[in-house]
């Protein structure tokens, strides 16, 4: 029932994208991300993962769950091969009981201001 229930949530989230292939590395670039596997991530850029759009197709960007695990070198590799910010990530790190993540944004001058219309890249 557990795994009928797991294909149903992987069936469903690909429908939910409008590309297919897309959300597939998207999703692989899911289970690199949370596990931090930055050989992983590379390949899959070279496959054409994109660093700024949400990770599994659930709005979740890679910034966001590098910070969500409170993985600082993660954060720094993402950032390094072009991960950006928005809005959410600046919040996530602002929240984050770990505060080299706002600080990083701040020098890579992403904004952590309180509106979005504020933000600066």
């Amino acid at each position: 029932m557990i795994k009928k229930m797991a294909l149903l949530a992987l069936i469903l989230s690909f429908m939910s994208c409008s590309n297919i292939q897309k959300c597939t590395h998207q999703a692989s670039l899911k289970e690199a991300v949370f596990s931090a596997d930055e050989n992983q991530i590379t390949k899959l850029i070279e496959k054409g993962s994109n660093l700024n759009e949400p990770i599994a197709c659930n709005n979740y960007l890679p910034l966001e769950a590098a910070i969500s695990i409170n993985d600082m070198e993660l954060f720094k590799f993402l950032i390094k091969n072009g991960a950006t910010s928005n809005y959410r990530c600046c919040m996530a790190a602002e929240k984050s009981d770990n505060k080299q993540f706002k600080e990083i944004l701040n020098e890579v001058k992403f904004c952590l201001r309180s509106k979005p219309t504020q933000c600066k890249k």
